[in-house]
């Protein structure tokens, strides 16, 4: 079974490329003797940034991994981040889509591929983690001066009086 790759393949060795489909087509063979039934191979983006390792995306049968941290940690990536999103994918298709996402159905599933049922990693993510300045916007109330982000900004514009302040409960207004 060929999987699909792509996706911020610029620059990753291909021999990266190649230990994560090996790793997947291990797993679902695992998953397949089993369950005594096939599984689709899933499809392998590399485009996924932050601090966020992994991401199994059920109904596209899709994982996105976050190349930083692979390239980074790839020997924990392969054996936990790959099988964890993996994991994902088998118990969506085994259990439905009312299994919880780290609930006891993934849990059976994760003990199944021989991994241990971790819902976090401890990466290191600095050099992943990308942050934006975000825009903010000033508010006030009779007692102080806040600034807001644009979701809160737009929200207050939508519903005029919506944010009080805790302190003096006067409603925040634009300065």
């Amino acid at each position: 079974m060929a999987s699909r790759s792509g996706g911020g393949l610029a620059g990753m060795d291909i021999g990266v490329q190649r230990a994560v489909q090996q790793r997947l087509s291990d797993l679902m063979a695992v998953a397949q003797r089993h369950w005594k039934r096939s599984f689709p191979m899933p499809l392998v983006t590399y485009d996924l940034r932050g601090r966020c390792a992994g991401q199994a995306l059920l109904g596209q049968n899709r994982i996105r991994i976050n190349r930083t941290l692979l390239l980074e940690n790839l020997e924990a990536f392969l054996f936990q981040t790959v099988g964890h999103e993996v994991a994902h994918l088998i118990c969506w298709q085994v259990h439905g889509p009312r299994a919880r996402p780290h609930g006891v159905e993934w849990r059976m599933v994760m003990a199944i591929l021989g991994l241990p049922p971790k819902r976090c990693h401890n990466y290191d993510t600095a050099r992943s983690a990308v942050r934006k300045k975000l825009a903010t916007f000033a508010y006030a109330c009779r007692c102080r001066m806040r600034q807001m982000t644009i979701i809160r900004h737009r929200r207050m514009l939508k519903s005029p009086g919506y944010y009080r302040c805790r302190q003096c409960g006067e409603s925040l207004r634009a300065v």
